[in-house]
Parts: C-alpha cells; sequence; structure tokens
C-alpha cells in the first residue's frame, strides 16, 4: 500500500524539479529510507511515514548511516507535523511535506523543536572562524553569552549543534547570522555496526573496517553494508533476492559508488 505521504511528496519533487528514486523494499515492518533524493549539489534520504509514532529510533539509526556514508542530508517526512515552520527533532529533521518543498525551493531552517524547548541550530565550523577573526577567547565569549567555556567549545566542536534562543540571539549579535546552522545537515559517523549480526555480514565488515573503511550495517534497508574510505564508497548486499539488490543498486545509481553482491556460501 502506497503512503498517502508518499504520494504527497512525489508530487513535491516534481515540482521542485528533483531527481528521486523510491526504494520499496522492505515492505513490511521496520524500513529505514523510503527515498533517494537529489537537488542541484544536494542529496537527501528520506524516510516517509503517516503515523509518526511508529517510527523506532533504530530506523532513525540506520537512515543517518546511509546519509553519512553518501554525503546526504537524513530527513523523516510526515503530515503528522502540522507546522511547516517549525520541524521537529527525532535524531533527525521530522518536517511536513510543505516544508520540505521550501527547502528545496532554497529556503534554510534553522530552528527546531525538542522535548518541549524550541532551539536554534549553530554551524560550529563558522562559529569557530569568527571567533578566531575576531580574536576572542572561549572565555570571552562565554562570559558575553552567560554560559561556561565549556560550552563555547562544544558549540565550536559540534558537540553541541543547538542552543536556546536567548544565546542564538546573542551569538548572532557578536557575530552575525553566518553562524546559524541548517538543521538539514550531513550527520558525521564512526563505523557502526548493529547487534546480533548474522556472522556472513559481520566477516566483510570486520574485513573492511581492518582496511581503514567506516563501516555501516543495516537490518532494515536494502543494503547490508555500506563502506566509506576517502572518497571511495561501497554497498554491499548479502542475498540472493532480487528485489532486495535492485533497490540497493538504486542507491549507487543515484549517489556513486561501487555495488557488489555476496552470497552466503
Amino acid at each position: 500500500m502506497v503512503s498517502r505521504t508518499l504520494s504527497e511528496i512525489e508530487k513535491v519533487f516534481e515540482r521542485s524539479g528533483s531527481r528521486y528514486e523510491i526504494v520499496d523494499y522492505p515492505k513490511r515492518g521496520k524500513k529505514s529510507v523510503d527515498v533517494l533524493v537529489v537537488k542541484g549539489d544536494e542529496r537527501f534520504v528520506i524516510r516517509v511515514i503517516d503515523n509518526v509514532s511508529r517510527m523506532q529510533k533504530v530506523e532513525a539509526d540506520e537512515l543517518k548511516r546511509l546519509a553519512a556514508s553518501f554525503s546526504c542530508k537524513p530527513v523523516v517526512i510526515s503530515s503528522d507535523n502540522t507546522d511547516e515552520d517549525l520541524p521537529i527533532d527525532k535524531g533527525v529533521p521530522l518536517v511536513h511535506p510543505k516544508t520540505l518543498e521550501r527547502r528545496l525551493a532554497g529556503e534554510k531552517f534553522f530552528t527546531i523543536y525538542s522535548k518541549g524547548n524550541i532551539y536554534v541550530r549553530i554551524n560550529p565550523k563558522e562559529l569557530h572562524r569568527k571567533r578566531l577573526k575576531k580574536e576572542m577567547s572561549l572565555g570571552e565569549v562565554a562570559d558575553f553569552l552567560g554560559v561556561t567555556r565549556m560550552s563555547v567549545y562544544e558549540y565550536e566542536r559540534g558537540i553541541t549543534n543547538k542552543v536556546s534562543i536567548e544565546v542564538a540571539q546573542k551569538l548572532v549579535k557578536l557575530f552575525g547570522e553566518e553562524i546559524l546552522g541548517d538543521i538539514f545537515e550531513v550527520p558525521e559517523l564512526e563505523s557502526v555496526k548493529t547487534k546480533g549480526s548474522n556472522s556472513y555480514r559481520y566477516s566483510i565488515s570486520a574485513e573492511l573496517a581492518e582496511k581503514g573503511y567506516n563501516v555501516y550495517e543495516y537490518s532494515y534497508s536494502p543494503a547490508d553494508v555500506t563502506a566509506v574510505k576517502e572518497g571511495k564508497r561501497m554497498v554491499i548486499v548479502v542475498s540472493e533476492v532480487e528485489e532486495k539488490i535492485e533497490n540497493a543498486r538504486k542507491i549507487v545509481s543515484m549517489f556513486g559508488g561501487e555495488f557488489y553482491v555476496k552470497q552466503v556460501e
């Protein structure tokens, strides 16, 4: 059954001139990605869900792994979020289909709702650059903001990438709007292996990790393993199921990389 939200955002992609591929594997149960999108020089991996209460953390985590592998921005789309101006933080941005359309048209979003409060995203690299340009110490910025020196350090390192509206206003006053960070961002993740991996998939991941690749495993995606090293990317499927293979191939078709199918011996 085609999601009503998926049908809605397909029209969004067509109106925006975006290239996209629908990923329709697996068809039932948990799933980590529904759509692969390219608009200009930006890439998005999208999970589409009508009832967001059904989405589990493992699905969002796998979506981020795929995004990290191919320098994509992970997004969850649901009509459940009726506020077009305020995405919700679910580990990845949860937005209304019309919000996605506005983003594909070039609009930036800096505020996000999380645990009952509204926060503003910060661009850590730009904040660090601006501070050095003004020749201000971490302590001087901290005193101006009314926070600890460690807090400013964490802002610049990206350890904490969202701040209160009050702190954001002070930062903008001090350094300008360039320090604001778009909530749609490429995640930076180290190698992540899933719990309960099957032994054959684990042996593939272990071999690639030994060769210096960042390795990501999946349980709810057509890909079983993705690996990245110095710009080289791989998608690996451990299966003989043609539908799974063809859907995994779409990832390489959209984002590039090498594609391998491994059969269990």
